[in-house]
């Protein structure tokens, strides 16, 4: 939760349970399949979103969900549950000719009355929350600055989750994928880079405009994220959590 709180640039707030909640004070749930929601749009298309105890009371919150509302649009085929936990729905998905796969986290999956099946093509408005990106100037500096085998440009990818599957993982192996099994590894240039302000906050946040195999795709950080301002031309590697909603 803290990331994503800080990457949106409220990270004053990150860390006070009853700020958080003050968020979506006076809004009304809706009812879901698996939860009630609370829904608020701020600037720039920011939506946080609210899940709380079915009969629960407001306070009564299992988790908050940060989203971007965009145009970037994705087709893909569901292939897997990763569980509907007290965390967001994590899908696994693969792309519509099965050589590609990703996992893509749904906001507001209870308040849709889609069902997902197994190949069945679906319809993703995506945002992505990256961390421990590394940045640099061009892809020729990326090679030149590490030891192969190299990413593929522009390429999505379930590293974690992938590798949690391996026989005769080592313990340390197996909190390392654990941990970090929701994020996918992204590798590929930066399109353009954005300053913006998504509420009142006097902090600020970016937003950077990259294309990736699945279409493109909006980052949104803040500058702890990163080690230096990420600009137009940069290539960027390292993790990204994908946050969906079906369209």
């Amino acid at each position: 939760m803290a990331l994503f709180l800080d990457s949106l640039g409220l990270s004053k707030i990150s860390q006070n349970q009853a700020e958080i909640l003050n968020l979506f004070a006076g809004v009304q749930a809706q009812e879901g399949n698996d939860y009630n929601y609370k829904i608020v749009d701020y600037n720039d298309g920011l939506r946080m979103v609210a899940r709380i105890v079915k009969d629960g009371k407001d306070t009564d919150v299992i988790g908050v969900d940060s989203h971007i509302l965009n145009k970037c649009e994705w087709k893909a085929n569901p292939v897997m549950s990763l569980g509907s936990t007290e965390e967001i729905p994590a899908i696994v998905f693969s792309s519509t000719d099965d050589k590609k796969a990703f996992i893509v986290n749904l906001i507001e999956a209870g308040l849709s009355n889609a069902v997902l099946k197994e190949n069945d093509e679906v319809k993703l408005q995506v945002c992505g929350f990256p961390t421990n990106l590394s940045i640099y100037e061009s892809r020729k500096d990326y090679e030149e600055k590490n030891e192969g085998p190299y990413i593929k440009d522009q390429m999505l990818f379930p590293y974690y989750f992938y590798n949690l599957q391996a026989e005769d993982l080592t313990e340390e192996q197996k909190k390392l994928y654990s941990e970090n099994v929701l994020f996918n590894i992204y590798c590929g240039e930066v399109i353009n880079t954005t300053k913006v302000k998504f509420s009142n906050s006097d902090e600020y946040c970016y937003k950077s405009f990259v294309n990736t195999v699945m279409g493109p795709l909006e980052l949104i950080y803040a500058e702890n994220i990163v080690s230096q301002p990420i600009k137009k031309g940069n290539y960027i590697v390292g993790a990204v959590y994908l946050s969906g909603k079906l369209k």
